[in-house]
């Protein structure tokens, strides 16, 4: 089941049937309703995530993970697809630019196709900026998440102030195989409200994650009292992180304790996205 984008007289002709076939078998394939016509190299690419070009250099390499899946992280939950943006011929190479509209972000996306004429019919050789795509959704994504959690973020800061955060790596056995890393928290309650439950996890200076423990005071944590919470962490051996958190002094990793959940006595809770 094979379809080609073939020539016509017309250059903008041919250019606007590669565009449109272009469009209908992207889109066709990706959605359960198969269109007939879709190319079979098109078929393959999305099932198997397979390209013709297969010596790309690693930094403009184009995802092996399936189509619909590329389709997902770019065009979001909603079918957000705006055609084709644009067609840059550079003799037997083609340029075509996919636009994916993403309302949660309010930005228009463009996935960039390199197609090379084989000659009666255009076949698509990569993803020419699917790491700079895939970059650009991920920064969009955080500032996103950021945006939605800032109000939950201020509240949270005037319920409960992190005072102090320790960590000390211990040896377990006398052979100094097994190790844990062990924390403790200093945290008190600013708010009216009693608390029955945290959620903190522990991270480096850089954003790195280190650590996640919930927390539930036996008796809850009244307003204006302070609580000492402590646990420990086994320190995996292969895990680079994990090693670096057991070994590099508190003060060089700049640990922090982020709040992530609040439970209050009256049932109430403050929860990050």
């Amino acid at each position: 089941m094979a379809q080609t984008t073939k020539n016509s007289s017309s250059p903008k002709g041919r250019w606007e049937q590669v565009g449109e076939a272009l469009a209908k078998g992207f889109v066709g394939m990706i959605k359960p309703r198969m269109v007939e016509s879709a190319k079979e190299q098109i078929e393959r690419w999305i099932e198997k995530g397979e390209f013709e070009n297969t010596n790309t250099a690693p930094e403009r390499q184009s995802p092996t993970m399936p189509l619909k899946d590329v389709y997902g992280k770019i065009a979001g939950e909603k079918d957000g697809f705006r055609g084709i943006q644009y067609v840059k011929k550079d003799g037997k190479i083609a340029y075509v630019g996919l636009g994916f509209y993403r309302q949660d972000y309010d930005k228009m996306l463009v996935l960039d196709l390199k197609m090379r004429d084989k000659g009666g019919y255009w076949q698509i050789a990569e993803i020419s900026n699917f790491p700079d795509l895939i970059r650009q959704v991920n920064e969009l994504e955080v500032a996103r998440i950021k945006k939605l959690n800032a109000p939950t973020i201020e509240a949270m800061a005037r319920a409960l102030v992190i005072q102090k955060i320790s960590k000390k790596g211990k040896a377990t056995d006398a052979w100094g195989v097994g190790k844990v890393v062990a924390f403790s928290v200093d945290a008190m309650n600013t708010d009216l409200k009693e608390i029955s439950g945290v959620r903190l996890a522990i991270k480096s200076g850089d954003g790195r994650l280190f650590a996640v423990n919930t927390i539930a005071p036996p008796t809850g944590l009244p307003p204006g009292k302070t609580m000492t919470v402590s646990w420990q962490q086994s320190v995996n051996a292969l895990d680079k992180d994990s090693m670096e958190l057991y070994t590099t002094p508190q003060e060089k990793l700049g640990l922090t304790a982020e709040i992530q959940y609040i439970k209050f006595g009256d049932g109430s809770e403050l929860e990050l996205k």
